[in-house]
């Protein structure tokens, strides 16, 4: 499906590292990063819940490591929601990888087939220098900052949209976990000057903005305690926001097999390649997979109007430079060697990891 090359409001959410879902990614990335350190071959699908002080480790795993998956849940939890360090239980309820899928995968030492089928959607704009639209790294980096700005009265559960109109006027609406009696008017200073200070060290085309900081009131009731939280729900929030198309598949516990996450990543390098090279000011790339092919079935790539050189010769371009098997993408990319938790949180296309990289083409 297209989308419109020029959207008037441009909106997009992000939520921080103690969101309950993106708690639940972050365990499971920690627990697939602990299996890949000691294991280059594992193959892990974790997933995670919490809810009502409980937190549960799911999910299928094919490895000769041992890891105790529970201990890791417990040190996340410590280091995210450290207010409620004591007062959950933890239940492993993960299984075996099934030996119908395991075949399907493993056929051949640089024959991977994917793990599974599915979409995905890698996309790129020249809006700004992360190659994103500007109202959804506005909001990514409005998090990031706030969870580490380190003032008393925030706990790590947060949330904000960032809406920017046709005149470069941000509306920006935060619900940010505090203590309990906070002081609004600072905690309301303190975020004017974050994210002010995001605004200009980025260079982002936004004149003015304004906050509302939460609407609904107090907020001392926060992660899975107020509210529960289950992997993979933060589609828009680790990709592109609301402004390009998604496959569907989540990313967070899923080894470099799962083309859900590595053809996600690599789809996301060659559209930002192809915008990074003054090919087109907008680049989308969709891969469609089916399990056990070591290529995608389907591979398209749109532009939206704005390709600077004819769309054959783009693509002449990314089918000489990319290779788009399994095997090499999780060769070229390196995935077999990523700490995980370093993508897991304020999206996955923000920062310095091997799919970011500009390369000539």
């Amino acid at each position: 499906m297209k989308r419109q090359t020029q959207i008037k409001v441009q909106t997009c959410e992000s939520v921080g590292r103690g969101h309950p879902d993106k708690f639940c990614d972050g365990v499971a990335d920690a627990v697939l990063t602990a299996y890949l350190k000691k294991d280059k071959n594992a193959h892990v699908a974790c997933e995670v819940c919490a809810f009502n002080k409980t937190i549960v480790v799911g999910g299928e795993f094919k490895s000769s490591a041992k890891i105790d998956k529970l201990a890791i849940a417990k040190a996340y939890l410590k280091k995210i929601w450290p207010e409620y360090a004591s007062k959950f239980e933890f239940i492993d309820r993960s299984i075996q990888q099934s030996t119908e899928i395991a075949a399907k995968v493993e056929i051949g030492e640089e024959h991977v087939g994917a793990g599974d089928q599915g979409i995905t959607v890698g996309y790129a704009c020249n809006e700004n220098k992360y190659y994103l639209p500007t109202a959804h790294v506005l909001a990514s980096l409005i998090m990031k900052e706030i969870n580490a700005c380190g003032y008393k009265d925030f706990y790590q559960d947060t949330k904000t949209l960032v809406s920017i109109n046709e005149k470069k006027e941000a509306h920006i609406v935060l619900a940010i976990s505090h203590v309990k009696g906070y002081n609004k008017a600072k905690a309301e200073e303190v975020c004017n000057k974050i994210i002010a200070k995001i605004i200009k060290d980025n260079k982002f085309n936004v004149k003015k903005f304004n906050i509302s900081l939460n609407m609904a009131g107090d907020f001392s009731i926060h992660g899975s305690v107020g509210d529960s939280g289950l992997t993979g729900r933060k589609l828009a929030v680790d990709t592109y926001g609301s402004i390009a198309n998604h496959g569907g598949g989540a990313f967070s516990g899923k080894d470099y097999t799962k083309v859900d996450r590595s053809g996600a990543y690599y789809a996301r390098w060659i559209a930002k390649n192809i915008v990074a090279n003054k090919l087109a000011e907008i680049a989308e790339v969709r891969l469609s997979w089916e399990i056990g092919n070591p290529k995608p079935v389907t591979i398209e790539l749109e532009c939206f109007g704005t390709n600077k050189i004819p769309m054959d010769k783009i693509t002449a371009r990314v089918n000489k430079k990319f290779d788009l098997t399994v095997y090499k993408i999780i060769q070229v990319l390196n995935l077999k060697n990523i700490d995980y938790t370093t993508t897991t949180n304020y999206c996955h296309f923000i920062g310095n990891h091997n799919w970011e990289k500009v390369v000539k083409l």
